[in-house]
């Protein structure tokens, strides 16, 4: 044991001594470093650079070299070695170091923002000097009357004014921009929904016109199957009345006038469609057209109404000879090339092989022809 002791002492003495030479070996080398900071500050300084981070790096350096003696001394005492005069010396010299080092920090940055604030107050007053000597120099200016300085400043205000201007135009223009492509969506929209509606439109007019054409189909088979009734009606009349002069006479006197009235609907009918195919085609050849297919309608009536019954001979002022005058005329048709798909004339042929024109019109046309149906048939009467 005394052994073991005698070499803990032996190693703890050399371990003493160590510190001692390293103490002094690391105080040359801190010398050599604070020295090498010294040059670099005094590098900077003649550039005309901030010294602060550098004089900072220097205490700091020196803080880290006796810190790193004054753990050595630390860890030799836990270690049982003997704190004794010299060891004290090294121990306080180097905490000595590191107070200043830490307090000389703490004066570098106190100094450097006084500097800092300095140099702000120092720049704050330099610009308060350059307001003064400007509100100086304006005033002198205006006092002295100088042209130029008042032309200075009216061009600083145009140029104001122009950058303005150019943020107005900006904004403006940008707002434009944003309308015209509101008002085009706008536009696109409404387009849509009047195409949309037109669509719809014209699907409404093409169920009305399969619903109206099937109605005048119904209506002419009516008509015929009426005018072919009334027919065998008067045929089988004449039958019977064979050998009775006067009662066929009066037979045949009764059915002129029912054809007759039969031959009237019909043209009437006839002449109606023939003017609603005409207004088919764009104006203004339609309305022409259409007024020429009245006239003629409105002849081909006046025609009828003025044939007369004379013992079984028709007598009118064309001197006709037929015996019941009928509805076929020579009214133009109409073919629409103008316009296709527009209500298309509809042409087809009934028992007897004659041609039922489907057309449309409006109620205004109607009214008219009848008017001068009217006016037709009252001058064949007087």
């Amino acid at each position: 044991m005394t052994d073991a002791i005698g070499l803990t002492n032996s190693a703890l003495d050399e371990q003493g001594e160590a510190i001692k030479e390293s103490a002094e070996t690391t105080k040359t080398a801190m010398d050599s470093q604070v020295a090498a900071f010294d040059r670099q500050i005094k590098a900077a300084q003649a550039a005309g650079k901030s010294t602060v981070e550098l004089e900072k790096a220097k205490q700091q350096a020196i803080i880290d070299t006796n810190l790193q003696i004054v753990k050595q001394i630390e860890a030799f005492v836990r270690a049982g070695g003997e704190l004794d005069e010299e060891k004290k010396r090294i121990l306080t010299a180097s905490l000595e170091a590191i107070k200043t080092a830490a307090n000389e920090q703490k004066v570098i940055e106190i100094k450097a923002e006084a500097d800092k604030n300095k140099a702000k107050e120092d720049a704050y007053k330099a610009h308060l000097d350059n307001l003064n000597k400007i509100r100086k120099d304006a005033q002198q200016a205006i006092n002295q009357g100088e042209e130029e300085e008042r032309a200075n400043l009216l061009e600083f205000n145009q140029m104001i004014a122009a950058e303005e201007k150019a943020a107005a135009d900006k904004k403006l223009a940008d707002q434009m921009a944003q309308d015209d492509a509101d008002f085009a969506a706008y536009q696109k929209r409404k387009a849509d929904e009047a195409k949309f509606d037109e669509e719809q439109r014209k699907k409404a007019e093409e169920d009305k016109k399969k619903s109206d054409d099937a109605i005048i189909q119904a209506d002419s088979k009516k008509f015929d199957a009426m005018k072919g009734l009334s027919d065998a009606f008067f045929a089988f009349q004449l039958n019977r009345a064979n050998g009775n002069a006067a009662r066929e006479l009066q037979i045949r006197k009764q059915m002129f006038q029912v054809d007759k009235a039969f031959n009237l609907a019909r043209a009437t009918q006839d002449g109606i469609r023939s003017v609603q195919a005409a207004l088919t085609i764009p104006p203004p050849g339609g309305q022409i057209l259409a007024g020429v297919n009245a006239a003629l309608a409105a002849g081909n009536i006046a025609k009828i109404l003025a044939t007369k019954f004379d013992g079984g001979n028709v007598q009118s002022g064309e001197n006709l000879t037929a015996s019941v005058p009928t509805s076929q005329t020579n009214i133009p048709t109409v073919q629409n090339t103008s316009a296709p798909n527009i209500n298309p004339q509809t042409t087809t042929f009934d028992e007897q092989g004659r041609v039922n024109n489907r057309v449309y019109v409006v109620e205004s046309d109607i009214t008219k022809t009848q008017e001068r149906v009217a006016r037709i048939d009252e001058r064949s009467t007087i």
